[in-house]
């Protein structure tokens, strides 16, 4: 057995093997039995950095497992080996959120060079593949923390700021907070005009909650805004009683524009806004030149259920109720109560082929409202 060889030809042996082969096909020898195992596990520096030729065959190697779970043991014996891994391999591992082998790499110095690479670090910061970038362009804090930190004397403003676009740009909320949190005096010049451009669907409103409280953004009548335009209810609520500054007409107007209910109950629930059933229907009626309203219908059933005594007889209100096809008894309901209509209203319901509300619409018109009939709203 080869085992029971003496040491110095087993040594031999491997050396020239490993000549001629490449590090990794080298290291799977360690399979052939558990003396192989340990004998090669505990080589170090049987390569030279210079001796090792990076060939499209093992770079494609390397790829490979740095794009899989390849244990850690496997990476510590190819870096104690002098085998350097590119910044593509690097940039996979980050991919796949190898914190450990990150945190590995940094402590080999001919590796920690190429990922705090002078070049790319000042001379393009834009690079997709600087390891910094992917860590941001993939979410990857805890990678991010720890390049960050081990090169802290190296970082720019301009790398915090182009972290901070990309935050914005894949819509990364954890990257969006790290970097509030641990680089503000970095991007707080930016700060308030970009929060409005993170995508609706992600909800930062907790951000919101911890820059106001740290005292990191002013409450104005904009935050107010964004507030109704993403639905943070009780954002809106701690701003609105915080602040001065606030246009309570526009503020119902942004509402119905984005169909808030909860917001625009609240603002009409406020006893010191006082609002004329004039002002409120001259508001109502914007609806019908609102062409992107989200589920208009929903909206304009809360409003006849909870508001109608605010509308005034003389609106359109049975018109934005044809056009937004309520249902025909509700329409007669606000018939009977007074509500006018015109010709408008017959036609638009012809054109509907809505025979039933044609009906009740002849049946209760009167000619006389014709020439009473007020186009004020």
């Amino acid at each position: 057995m080869i085992d029971q060889l003496p040491n110095e030809i087993i040594d031999n042996i491997l050396i020239k093997y490993q000549r001629s082969n490449d590090p990794l096909v080298f290291y799977h020898l360690r399979y052939i039995n558990k003396f192989f195992f340990n004998y090669i596990y505990n080589f170090k520096d049987i390569y030279q950095f210079n001796d090792i030729k990076i060939n499209n065959k093992l770079n494609h190697k390397l790829n490979e497992i740095c794009c899989k779970r390849t244990s850690y043991d496997t990476y510590r014996w190819l870096m104690n080996n002098n085998v350097c891994f590119t910044l593509k391999h690097i940039k996979n591992l980050i991919i796949h959120n190898r914190e450990d082998i990150i945190r590995l790499c940094l402590q080999y110095p001919l590796i920690k060079g190429i990922i705090f690479n002078r070049f790319y670090l000042y001379s393009q910061i834009e690079n997709s593949d600087i390891p910094l970038n992917v860590a941001g362009k993939y979410n990857r804090i805890t990678i991010l923390k720890l390049l960050l930190e081990n090169e802290s004397n190296k970082i720019q403003k301009s790398h915090i700021q182009f972290l901070f676009d990309l935050s914005f740009q894949y819509n990364h909320k954890q990257l969006l907070k790290f970097l509030i949190m641990n680089y503000y005096s970095y991007i707080r010049n930016e700060l308030q005009d970009k929060f409005n451009l993170i995508n609706h669907n992600l909800n930062i409103e907790d951000l919101y909650f911890y820059l106001i409280l740290t005292n990191k953004i002013e409450i104005n009548h904009n935050l107010l805004v964004i507030s109704i335009i993403k639905g943070y209810h009780d954002l809106f609520i701690y701003c609105y009683n915080k602040t001065k500054e606030k246009n309570m007409k526009q503020l119902l107007i942004q509402c119905i524009q984005k169909n808030n209910q909860k917001i625009f109950d609240y603002l009409l629930s406020d006893k010191s806004f006082i609002l004329s059933n004039y002002e409120f229907t001259k508001i109502i009626m914007n609806m019908n030149c609102e062409k992107m309203i989200p589920n208009k219908k929903k909206l304009l059933i809360h409003l006849l259920n909870n508001y109608q005594h605010k509308i005034d007889e003389k609106s359109n209100l049975i018109q934005l109720c044809i056009l937004n096809h309520i249902n025909n008894n509700d329409i007669h309901k606000l018939i009977l109560k007074g509500y006018e209509y015109s010709y408008d209203e017959l036609e638009i319901t012809l054109k509907n082929k809505n025979i039933e509300l044609l009906e009740i619409l002849c049946n209760h018109f009167k000619m006389g409202r014709i020439e009473t009939y007020c186009s004020t709203y």
